[in-house]
């Protein structure tokens, strides 16, 4: 994964997956338990974390309450928008 692109493409699907209630087990610890290179990707990781204790889900085995999701949508647009 050097395409600094790609990692863009990775990290922006597994949001998109979280926000959709698609994501696999183990699929957000495997794209956010190792820190990026990128700034921008290792603040949305750090960030990532905090989300459920912040705010926690509504719905039982969600990973976050909706609050956190609007948090997990932006940084979608954000990284869509830097991928042009």
């Amino acid at each position: 994964m050097d395409d600094p692109g790609s990692l863009i493409t990775d990290v922006r699907n597994t949001l998109q997956r979280i926000v959709d209630d698609t994501e696999g087990v183990y699929e957000i610890d495997d794209c956010f338990s190792v820190a990026f290179n990128d700034a921008r990707l290792e603040n949305i990781r750090r960030q990532l974390w905090t989300l459920p204790d912040d705010f926690p889900p509504e719905t039982e085995g969600r990973f976050c309450g909706q609050a956190g999701m609007d948090i997990i949508r932006g940084w979608i647009q954000d990284l869509s928008a830097r991928r042009g």
